[in-house]
């Protein structure tokens, strides 16, 4: 059947062809001097048009993230320098954070508009925390990650593994982490981070930083939920958040 042809400019043709689809193409005409030829150029623009929208968002999503994340730098600042005791707890606390989220904002550079693996993910924030991996065992099925959702997990899963190594299950020689995760009604992570062996758990008389971070970001960031028990001889984290 006959297609409808849309011009903006005498040169500038967009059209859906039956075989390759839409395409956007430039034409320039020129008479041939003396002869009744004429010299047709088509330049097709597509794939520069698609590169070029996909770059457009790329730099308005990278504006908006580095708003919220310098928001984020100097909330982080102020909150570690209220809860630290000296120059070096806070020079030490804020190095960690910082280091997890430019971590996670250059996954997000590396990616643009990928997923990652949740897995991968959490061995790499255990290692930059200086967990022992003999004492953390991962177990779960293969689940992606947005990458809006990276700087939330980066951060919280920092927070979870240098709480265990300073005072919590990795503090002691006995103690162990296991993290289990699995998707549930289709869509949902349900996530649990399981400390075992360390020092009795008890509820803090004043939330650290770290927990408001934890219990701020999940539901903002991942448009989940954020839940730390203090069990006898048992610290539990669980998270629940959409599938990529």
């Amino acid at each position: 059947g006959a297609h409808r042809v849309g011009l903006r400019t005498p040169d500038e043709v967009m059209h859906e062809f039956e075989t390759v689809g839409y395409r956007h193409m430039f034409l320039n005409a020129r008479r041939l001097d003396h002869l009744d030829l004429i010299v047709l150029a088509i330049e097709d623009v597509t794939e520069r048009d698609a590169s070029y929208r996909r770059q457009r968002v790329l730099a308005s999503e990278m504006s908006h993230r580095v708003k919220n994340i310098l928001a984020l730098v100097d909330s982080i600042a102020a909150q570690t320098a209220r809860k630290s005791r000296s120059l070096d707890d806070f020079q030490k606390a804020f190095h960690g954070r910082l280091a997890a989220l430019a971590r996670s904002h250059g996954q997000w550079l590396a990616d643009e508009l990928q997923v990652a693996d949740l897995r991968g993910l959490l061995e790499e924030v255990a290692e930059n925390a200086g967990v022992d991996r003999q004492r953390l065992n991962l177990k779960g099925s293969s689940v992606v990650v947005k990458p809006a959702q990276t700087m939330a997990l980066n951060l919280t899963f920092h927070e979870l593994c240098t709480n265990a190594v300073k005072y919590g299950a990795l503090a002691t020689e006995k103690g162990r982490v296991a993290v289990t995760w699995a998707v549930e009604d289709g869509n949902q992570v349900r996530l649990l981070w399981k400390e075992s062996g360390g020092p009795t758990a008890k509820p803090p008389n004043q939330k650290g930083f770290g927990l408001q971070l934890i219990e701020t970001l999940c539901p903002f960031e991942l448009h989940g939920t954020a839940e730390v028990r203090f069990l006898p001889d048992v610290l539990e984290c669980e998270l629940t958040f959409p599938t990529a």
